[in-house]
């Protein structure tokens, strides 16, 4: 129970809409109605002065039988949807709908009845509602509405396609236009989204630029054309958030997502979850679990990008969980995110778990995580053994990317089978040309780092990892410095090597000490003797040589002998460091 105070006027609220339904059961027909007359006599006595008090007069009078405001009505929708209220939203706008509100109300309605998950329902509602629409504004805005629950919601492109076809006059429209752009990005006819909805991006209304800068947004950072995709994706949720929520087309979550997902392919970690992470909060804060599951699949990609495989793996839990509930097509993208974060856990049980649960879900219409999904199976194969396979998988990914120009993906991929160790030529040499031609310097980097890795150039590597730990993506500077230890230690200069396993281990330690296979690369190599670790453990702890020899039964020569080449590998000048470079070495 949650108490509100308005002036001299208490309310009582239940805090969770659950709650609320389960009390209504609890009462009689015929109580319930007498208990909402006499609330609607007792809110009249009061002269109704506060902004809502119509509207709840309005609400109540129709769950009493009496006749009343669907204007009133489609206000509280209005209020409880700005809220992240949909269940309350889809109860007042039936009431409307009930009370005279029309082709408006059953579009209010079937909007809740979609952010539920109720897809069937909303379209019932959705065809209902067609016949009210008298004005073109109805007519396209319910085709838009309906298309997207069709195509979305139950799989039925097909209906969704014929649906914004009879619009009539009303495909002219620059919303339907927008919506179609929308529909044929799910499908991946890229071409067909452009063309729909690039010219509908200066249009004078901010409802068709929020919903057209999706797919604009969407299709350039597929293609690795971020710099233009974060400026469209920038523009759309700065049009959304100019657009009152009652009447948004999309919302803030998915919109913000758009920019996060440019920033994150330049390389903007920062960016991308300053742009997520407010959103994420007032949709918890609201109960918006629409906004929750979009801010966290975003927050998740960031995380990931990041190396930060457990705040991952926590955050597409939540999203692949709250997608669940309102039966998203995206709940599969959102495991796809478990399944790579769990890849570098090292749990093999719980890797098996995801990839089995990832494998349950049917093909969806909406088929632009499809790449990604199959991306995490190639990681999820790997962790679980069969290397072959999970490398055969992202090489499939590349080669799928490039052939339908998804040029981003196709360098993530690329760059996943270098650190997977496979550095052929042909991928070294396509990952640089997409260096070349792509926008930001995350590209750049990827090629970078294959090239070093391919030329097992030490030195080369230690530059592009410090490179990379500058940006914030330490799972990537994490894996270059290992590398580079291992060029270094091949070629016989121990004290580089060690001083690249240091800043490889401390950049892995930020990131939950992942296991990945370029991190676990070349650890079989010791990197002190059983000897020399025993003289160093002492000598960190303080003792002197003399101590050293005394406790050991060695020479004092010769543990400094032993300290020296110690040192050596430790890259590291004398004793005051050595604790310090024992721990960070896990020597």
């Amino acid at each position: 129970m949650r108490e509100a105070r308005d002036d001299r006027r208490v309310e009582l609220r239940l805090t969770h809409p659950l709650h609320r339904e389960v009390a209504r059961s609890g009462l009689g027909a015929d109580r319930r109605v007498s208990l909402l007359r006499e609330l609607i006599h007792w809110l009249h006595s009061t002269g109704a002065r506060r902004r809502l008090d119509p509207s709840l007069i309005a609400a109540w009078s129709v769950e009493a039988g009496e006749p009343a405001d669907p204007a009133a009505l489609l206000a509280l929708a209005a209020d409880a949807g700005a809220g992240g209220d949909l269940e309350s939203m889809a109860r007042f706008a039936r009431l409307a709908g009930l009370s005279g509100g029309g082709a408006y109300a059953g579009y209010v309605h079937g909007l809740a009845l979609d952010g539920l998950g109720r897809h069937e329902d909303a379209e019932s509602v959705f065809a209902d509602a067609e016949p009210l629409a008298t004005t073109p504004e109805d007519r396209v805005r319910l085709a838009a509405a309906r298309a997207d629950n069709l195509f979305r919601g139950l799989g039925r492109a097909d209906d969704a396609v014929a649906i914004l076809a009879a619009a009539g006059d009303a495909a002219t429209a620059p919303l339907v236009r927008a919506q179609a752009g929308v529909l044929a990005l799910f499908d991946l006819r890229f071409d067909d989204a452009l063309a729909a909805a690039e010219p509908v991006l200066e249009v004078d209304d901010d409802v068709v630029r929020s919903v057209a800068a999706l797919p604009v947004a969407m299709v350039n950072e597929q293609r690795g054309l971020f710099l233009r995709a974060e400026e469209v994706a920038v523009r759309g949720l700065e049009s959304l958030r100019r657009v009152p929520p009652s009447v948004r087309a999309t919302d803030e979550a998915t919109s913000a997502t758009a920019v996060a997902r440019a920033r994150s392919g330049l390389g903007d970690v920062a960016g991308a979850r300053s742009v997520l992470e407010p959103v994420l909060i007032r949709a918890v804060d609201s109960g918006d679990r629409h906004g929750q599951a979009w801010a966290s699949i975003g927050l998740a990609g960031v995380a990931l990008l990041e190396g930060r495989w457990r705040r991952g793996e926590e955050l597409a839990r939540e999203a692949a969980a709250v997608f669940a509930t309102l039966d998203h097509p995206f709940v599969a993208a959102a495991t796809a995110m478990r399944v790579e974060a769990l890849s570098m856990s090292g749990e093999v049980s719980a890797v098996a778990d995801a990839v089995r649960t990832l494998g349950g879900f049917d093909r969806s219409a909406v088929r632009m995580s499809d790449l990604d999904i199959a991306r995490a199976r190639g990681w999820g194969l790997v962790a679980l053994g069969d290397r072959p396979a999970g490398v055969a998988a992202v090489a499939a990914v590349a080669g799928s990317a490039r052939d339908d120009r998804r040029f981003g993906i196709e360098a993530r991929a690329l760059h996943d089978l270098v650190r997977l160790g496979v550095t052929d030529p042909e991928v070294i040499t396509r990952l640089h040309a997409l260096g070349e031609e792509l926008d930001g310097g995350l590209v750049r980097m990827r090629a970078e780092h294959g090239a070093a890795t391919a030329a097992a150039d030490g030195a080369r590597l230690d530059s592009v990892a410090q490179g990379i730990a500058s940006t914030g993506l330490l799972l990537y500077a994490a894996e270059a410095s290992n590398e580079a230890a291992i060029s270094h230690r091949a070629s016989g200069d121990l004290r580089l090597a060690a001083a690249s396993t240091r800043r490889s281990r401390a950049w892995a330690s930020v990131c939950g000490d992942p296991c990945t296979p370029m991190l676990l690369h070349g650890m079989a190599a010791a990197v002190l003797t059983r000897r020399e670790r025993e003289v160093a453990d002492l000598a960190a702890t303080g003792r002197s040589s003399r101590q050293i020899a005394d406790e050991l039964f060695l020479s004092p020569r010769t543990v400094d002998n032993h300290l020296q080449r110690v040192y050596d590998k430790l890259g590291i000048s004398g004793r005051a460091e050595l604790a310090d470079a024992l721990a960070a070495a896990g020597a």
